[in-house]
């Protein structure tokens, strides 16, 4: 067997050990596990309901309480944006609702 051939052998081993197929609990108690195809994921606690998924299905982002924006700015799914930032021309929610309802320009 080759060297070039050897080392690939070993570097497959490596990473089949190191992919570990679902786990039940993160190794760190303050972290969340995320289960995607079959393979787990830990993740800290603060990345929960932050309006960023993380995880597949955007578990993460599910089941949060509803965020309460100031008289200034947007509610959007995954926070509060400036109301200025409505009818921008930008997408600032990741779902597209501050420029959902804008008049056509």
């Amino acid at each position: 067997m080759s060297l070039a051939r050897f080392s690939l052998l070993i570097l497959c081993v490596v990473v089949a050990v190191s992919t570990s197929p679902v786990s039940e609990v993160c190794p760190d108690e303050s972290d969340f596990l995320c289960l995607s195809d079959g393979y787990s994921s830990c993740f800290p606690n603060s990345w929960k309901c932050d309006g960023e998924p993380d995880c597949d299905g955007n578990v993460d982002e599910q089941g949060c309480p509803p965020v309460v924006c100031d008289s200034d700015e947007f509610s959007c799914d995954n926070g509060c944006i400036p109301s200025a930032f409505v009818c921008d021309g930008d997408l600032d929610c990741y779902d597209g609702k501050d420029e959902a309802t804008c008049p056509v320009q």
